[in-house]
């Protein structure tokens, strides 16, 4: 299956410019991902979520496409979050779960003003969470478990208008849980961190 997997992989190379979805999820393609694909001007859609054995990493730079919808969870992409996922400004659907991305959660992603889907649970990201990523006013459901992430949790999360899902378990979060001014949560975990 692994040459099947290798040679899909480098046919993506071909893609047309005019592709607007990609959804090639649980498809057991592996190797590196061709960065050019990152940058298609048109994707709209990007979805290579569960192929275990498909490696990448987030462009650094020029990263200007009209990306709506970015899932690469349960794949091996890895590196830092960069500064430039801040330029997807009409990205709703964010999941890099499962992934092994490394390093701080960047303060910048608080220019995804459309979001309403935000898991980056069960990486090796640690630090604590940045305050400006407490503006998410279209943000339903929001996933940082299983991290190394600490301090306290940002006071700007308990008002957020339209959280619906709200997953920080297994953490290192510290201080105590504030008062909830939202009436949209439906489910909420901060189990196994160090909270008072």
């Amino acid at each position: 299956m692994s040459s099947v997997g290798e040679s899909s992989l480098s046919l993506l190379t071909n893609l047309s410019s005019s592709l607007v979805s990609l959804h090639l999820s649980n498809t057991q393609i592996q190797g590196k991902l061709p960065s050019n694909i990152l940058h298609l001007p048109n994707l709209q859609e990007i979805d290579l979520s569960q192929n275990q054995n498909l490696r990448g990493e987030l462009p650094t730079s020029n990263w200007t496409t009209p990306l709506r919808v970015l899932s690469l969870f349960d794949t091996a992409f890895s590196g830092y979050l960069p500064n430039s996922i801040a330029y997807l400004k009409s990205l709703h659907t964010l999941d890099l779960s499962g992934c092994n991305f490394d390093g701080f959660i960047p303060p910048s992603l608080s220019n995804l003003t459309q979001l309403s889907l935000l898991d980056l649970s069960s990486n090796k990201l640690v630090g604590p969470i940045p305050t400006q990523i407490t503006k998410f006013s279209e943000l339903s459901t929001l996933d940082l478990s299983g991290k190394m992430l600490n301090e306290s949790i940002p006071s700007g999360f308990y008002s957020l208008p339209s959280l619906f899902i709200w997953d920080l378990s297994n953490n290192q979060l510290t201080g105590s849980i504030g008062d909830f001014s939202t009436t949209s949560l439906r489910y909420l975990s901060l189990s196994y961190n160090k909270m008072q």
